[in-house]
């Protein structure tokens, strides 16, 4: 079995791949100070981590033969000037990424998450577009690729993904599913109007371990090739909350924050094709699953949370 580091290891797609490596018995370590991720996501484990911000890491890591790179800043509160205000934004996801790159053998498989983010606006998006990013978010996700393809590592993959959801994530539907548990009222965007490519974590999980089993590389997105509004959302989640007893207090407005990407969805052939792989799970599985979860749990409302 391989020796297998990964950053972000007690976030929500990270706390889940350490979970479907060691049940498959590789051998896993994690990096995460948990400043978004948290030790709940990963008590359940054996998973030895250590605590240490990815800027600030100074050990060894040549005996990893694959790093899932997934440790991030996620959001950005900038408003006017991207680099007087998401500094820790910049310096997470790029300077950490470099940082992390500096440390590992030059034969390891590097496997990157990036985002959909970095295309910007658009529809059915393909992986040869140039970069258009929106948001500081977006802009840090373009570094940090940069960062990767000049680097000396060219055994590396980058992901694209879409909008995932699962247990322990803080997409726009896990949110929705939340609110509802707990009562609470849940906003839509651009009337209900905003578009996304949605992918469930299951399916993010088993594409990462193909990806390092083949040993696959290159730049791909991963998503469903599918696209749903806020309002299709809230229309498939309806049944699925009825057979909960749950009643979500939706509602819509017209704002749309300042870069708040409207309309992004993937095309995800060029993976497909590689991996002979797909995606299996439908929405309203999905949602099913998050809901169950989030009720045996008692899940705390996350740190934070991305709208729709």
């Amino acid at each position: 079995m391989g020796n297998i580091l990964i950053t972000g290891g007690a976030g929500f797609v990270g706390s889940h791949l350490a979970e479907a490596l060691l049940k498959l018995e590789h051998n896993v370590i994690a990096i995460d100070n948990y400043s978004t991720g948290s030790y709940q996501n990963i008590k359940h484990l054996s998973l030895p981590v250590r605590n240490k911000d990815i800027c600030k890491f100074d050990s060894d890591l040549t005996q990893f033969d694959t790093v899932f790179h997934l440790a991030a800043q996620p959001f950005s509160k900038a408003k006017t000037n991207w680099f007087s205000e998401s500094n820790s934004i910049f310096q997470t996801n790029v300077y950490g990424t470099y940082n992390i790159l500096k440390h590992i053998s030059p034969t390891c498989h590097f496997i990157a998450a990036s985002s959909a983010s970095v295309y910007g606006e658009g529809t059915k998006l393909f992986e040869t577009l140039l970069y258009n990013p929106l948001s500081a978010y977006g802009y840090s996700k373009t570094l940090m690729e940069q960062v990767i393809i000049n680097s000396p590592h060219h055994n590396y993959t980058i992901l694209r993904p879409g909008t995932i959801i699962g247990p322990r994530g803080r997409c726009f539907p896990n949110r929705l599913i939340w609110t509802s548990i707990h009562n609470k009222p849940c906003e839509l965007f651009d009337n209900g109007n905003i578009t996304r490519d949605i992918i469930d974590v299951r399916d993010v999980v088993a594409a990462l371990i193909r990806i390092m089993d083949t040993k696959t590389y290159g730049i791909f997105n991963l998503g469903t090739n599918t696209s749903i509004t806020g309002l299709q959302l809230k229309e498939t989640y309806k049944p699925v909350a009825t057979t909960f007893n749950l009643f979500p207090q939706i509602t819509t407005t017209p704002f749309t924050p300042k870069d708040f990407v409207k309309n992004s969805t993937l095309n995800s052939n060029k993976l497909y094709t590689t991996l002979n792989w797909r995606p299996i799970h439908n929405l309203t599985d999905s949602l099913t699953k998050i809901t169950d979860d989030y009720l045996l749990n008692k899940t705390r409302e996350p740190k934070s949370w991305e709208s729709l």
